[in-house]
């Protein structure tokens, strides 16, 4: 009789679960064209031909998102990171300064689970193709400065976050992401990176 009971509760538990999860995913607003702004800041290790170093990475992206299932997406987009080490005070005798500005292109699948009507926890991976852009090197003798040319990077990246649904056309998100390279050729690469991104999702 316990054996009975224990089965009809458990199998109760489980069915409230399955039902509870899905009546989340059916309330949470779809929409199948999105467009995500976000902004970052973490960590990276830069390469080149004469250094190795680790420092600060800011970054800002805008993406579109299509999402052809409510559980799954498509993004695209087109952003700008900046690395930065070290740091440049007038009174230090002896200081150095580099500043480096990137062009990003990622693309990656997202995967999206609801938990709540207003809460979805997003998973995913991707790859990213990017082209430093401007560097600045400074010290107490020499200012540097100028645009970089001929040097390509190709990455990847997985990334795992919380969307929050504040109505039904928009968003906000919190995911953090770690990546690393696989191909480059040049200078000023970025071999890996962590970065925690705040973002605002728009649904059309």
């Amino acid at each position: 009789m316990k054996k009975l009971l224990l089965s009809l509760l458990l199998g109760a538990t489980i069915s409230a679960f399955s039902q509870e999860k899905e009546t989340a995913k059916d309330s949470i607003p779809y929409a199948k064209w999105s467009c995500e702004f976000d902004a970052g800041l973490g960590l990276a290790e830069m390469v080149s031909s004469d250094f190795q170093m680790r420092g600060d990475v800011m970054r800002i992206q805008m993406r579109v998102l299509y999402s052809p299932e409510k559980n799954f997406r498509f993004e695209m987009g087109l952003g700008v990171s900046e690395f930065s080490q070290g740091g440049f005070q007038q009174s230090e005798s002896n200081y150095a300064m580099l500043n480096v500005s990137t062009l990003d292109v990622p693309v990656r699948l997202a995967v999206v689970t609801p938990v709540s009507p207003n809460i979805g926890i997003v998973t995913g991976a991707g790859l990213h193709l990017s082209a430093p852009l401007w560097r600045q090197f400074k010290t107490q003798d020499v200012d540097n400065k100028g645009w970089i040319g001929g040097t390509v990077n190709l990455g990847y990246h997985g990334f795992a976050g919380v969307d929050l649904y504040a109505s039904d056309h928009s968003k906000l998100a919190i995911f953090g992401e770690i990546g690393g390279s696989f191909w480059n050729k040049g200078n000023y690469i970025t071999r890996y990176h962590a970065i925690i991104n705040f973002s605002y999702i728009y649904t059309l």
